[in-house]
């Protein structure tokens, strides 16, 4: 539980190299929800790597090195905590998956995300 509490906040911040501008890291430390933002727009592959990175770097990758190695079994706990906290991450694949067509663009404002088209 301890691990999952540390990587918690962590698990946000690999999410800024997918921001080539301004991101804003913001905490809500009564809910643990750290989350961060930015104001520009996304292609639907980079918004989808932003989603999913923190997801495949701290759970899928330590877990599968653990399947590998079964004596890192440091790596095997903590990416077996990380990744049932990424649930929402998932969600938010699922639906950038099915509902953004092609060459859509999305633009995230506060808790929402829209996306369009550009003409």
């Amino acid at each position: 539980v301890l691990v999952g509490a540390l990587l918690l906040f962590p698990r946000d911040l690999l999410r800024l190299p997918c921001y080539k501008g301004d991101a804003y890291y913001y905490t809500n430390f009564h809910q643990s929800m750290p989350f961060l933002m930015g104001p520009e727009e996304m292609g639907k592959t980079r918004y989808l790597l932003m989603t999913l990175l923190p997801d495949l770097v701290l759970g899928l990758i330590p877990f599968v090195l653990f399947l590998i190695w079964p004596n890192l079994s440091f790596l095997g706990s903590m990416g077996a905590m990380v990744l049932p906290m990424g649930a929402g991450d998932y969600l938010m694949a699922w639906l950038i998956l099915r509902q953004m067509p092609k060459d859509a663009v999305t633009y995230r404002h506060r808790f929402h995300s829209y996306w369009y088209i550009p003409e």
